[in-house]
């Protein structure tokens, strides 16, 4: 493996500091530049919901809880703790259209085994509303519930929130069931979807019927984007009817509109076209989330357009579901970890967006932002992008311009082929007293470094920052998390990269952050940032 470092030194106009980490065979360049200008406020107030993540109650979390001890693994905990993500949604994704959450409380020798969704899988229901408090409390974070409105009824929904207040809990914000408007995709997802008449006169009863138990709680229907590139939304006219009939009754819409590459169509693409593909989505994204405001605007009553805010409830990267698609592997990469950074830069320039749960927390199989290894949770790539944001950025979203050649992206799975694609995105942020510039950066080529100049107007940098840089030994490095199916059942030879794979040697070492100490003498510096890499800036200011 390469050796790791960084080559530091004085910085100044027109001269540069260098990463020594790039990627063996990515020797071209590109130009571009960031302007940063610390007067134009893009966000006064950055949500810390934007960073948190999805909790699965089905077999103890998968794995992650340990019902013996009532706690998490001692690997896992460490590691989340240094995530500590702000928000936590439980119990599921589908899971939860089809949970009772009574099997979920009191004694653990006397809760039933009870299936999943439909069958045949089923769990003791170990990881429930009791240890997800417990969980939440532990890390300093909010639980975000979702309710049974496939299978369940608004009396048991309000008694839900009774029983979490008299837990002393405090769940403030509560959606109402998860993808009821897809119809064909499942068994599950056909036994349970809905109309949208439907499914708005069941907000309005839950609604009613849970703000009797607690009327400060928020409501947060689900919704989505039936025009983009993920129709997950399979009933015309969804968030119109929705927001119509029950937008008096919500406070947010809870949306899935954010997963890539998704390849169920796999036409034999290479690796990099899928990766390219991928890295171009967050363009797609961005419109969506405009789009589905603009319904907000325009179909909610007038009473509720202001109050309703986007909640990204499920997103992040995802190739395949099936251990017999040769991409299902890959979201755990280091260009996994650069899609998870530029679509949380799409949602920080969204001012709407108000929370964002990752999907999901811990897995033992394919996805999540922590994995096992030899029987140990370890972080994938997703989870040191995050990690940067949520613990090397600031409070205050300001204004940053990027200049920088394009690139057009083939079609790939549900992405189509798009032109005029950034090979730069970049946010800034202040922190709350004005006293630290944040600066995140992701160079999206896969081949060339990117040399960048940075202008930074209107604050005063010190002298010395402090630069943390996601780097990895491939394109599609990875820290080697294990799949639980191994020689149990099939699983397909992964694809990998053309030239310097490294995927089939994932290991802790393969993706990593690295920290250095850099000196800025001015505004104007130049910054060479290696191919499929994130680079975090923190310069201290002067008065």
């Amino acid at each position: 493996m390469r050796s790791s470092g960084v080559r530091t030194a004085r910085v100044g106009f027109a001269s540069v500091f260098f990463l020594c980490l790039s990627i063996p065979g990515s020797s071209q360049t590109f130009d571009g530049s960031i302007t940063i200008n610390g007067a134009s406020v893009i966000r006064p107030s950055i949500p810390s919901a934007l960073f948190g993540a999805n909790i699965e109650w089905v077999h103890s979390s998968w794995g992650a809880w340990n019902p013996s001890t009532n706690s998490l693994s001692p690997s896992a905990l460490t590691l989340v703790q240094r995530l500590s993500p702000p928000v936590l949604r439980f119990p599921g994704g589908i899971f939860s259209d089809f949970y009772n959450w009574r099997n979920g409380v009191g004694p653990l020798s006397s809760r039933p085994v009870s299936l999943i969704t439909t069958g045949p899988d089923s769990s003791r229901n170990t990881f429930g509303t009791d240890e997800a408090i417990r969980l939440a409390n532990s890390l300093g974070s909010r639980l975000m519930i979702t309710v049974n409105v496939g299978t369940s009824t608004p009396e048991e929904a309000a008694a839900w929130v009774r029983y979490v207040n008299a837990r002393g809990a405090v769940v403030r914000d509560w959606e109402l069931g998860n993808e009821l408007y897809i119809r064909t995709l499942s068994a599950d997802a056909s036994r349970i979807t809905i109309s949208p008449e439907v499914y708005a006169q069941k907000v309005i009863a839950f609604a009613r019927a849970m703000r009797a138990a607690d009327s400060r709680i928020r409501i947060g229907a689900i919704g989505g984007d039936e025009t983009g590139v993920l129709p997950l939304v399979q009933y015309p006219g969804w968030n119109q009817i929705v927001l119509q009939q029950a937008g008096s009754s919500i406070d947010f819409l809870s949306v899935h509109n954010a997963y890539a590459p998704v390849m169920f169509y796999d036409n034999g693409e290479s690796l990099e076209t899928v990766y390219r593909a991928m890295l171009a989505y967050s363009g797609d994204v961005k419109s969506s989330l405009s789009r589905i405001v603009s319904q907000v605007n325009q179909f909610a009553p007038a009473d509720a357009r202001s109050r309703i805010q986007i909640v990204v409830s499920e997103w992040g990267p995802l190739f395949h579901t099936s251990p017999l698609s040769r991409f299902v592997d890959h979201a755990k990469t280091q260009t996994s970890a650069l899609l998870t950074a530029s679509l949380l830069m799409t949602f920080l320039e969204e001012p709407r967006v108000e929370a964002a749960q990752y999907f999901k927390l811990f897995d033992n199989s394919f996805a999540g932002l922590l994995g096992l290894r030899n029987g140990l949770w370890q972080e994938t790539a997703p989870f040191y992008a995050l990690q940067l944001f949520r613990r090397n950025f600031g409070s205050r979203l300001i204004a940053s311009t990027v200049q920088n050649p394009v690139y057009r992206s083939e079609s790939a799975g549900i992405i189509t082929a798009r032109d005029g694609n950034s090979l730069l995105q970049s946010v800034a942020s202040l922190n709350s007293n004005g006293t630290i510039l944040y600066i995140i950066t992701a160079n999206k080529s896969l081949s060339s470094a990117a040399n960048v100049a940075f202008q930074i107007n209107n604050l005063k940098p010190s002298s010395t920052a402090t630069l943390r840089a996601l780097r990895a030994t491939a394109i599609d490095a990875n820290t080697g998390t294990q799949h639980p199916f191994q020689g149990s059942i099939p699983w397909a030879a992964q694809a990998t990269a053309s030239t310097n794979s490294r995927f089939l040697q994932g290991a802790p070492g393969e993706v990593a952050i690295v920290t250095s100490s850099v000196t800025v003498i001015n505004n104007s510096f130049r910054l060479t940032i290696p191919a499929a890499s994130l680079v975090a800036l923190e310069i201290p200011l002067t008065r």
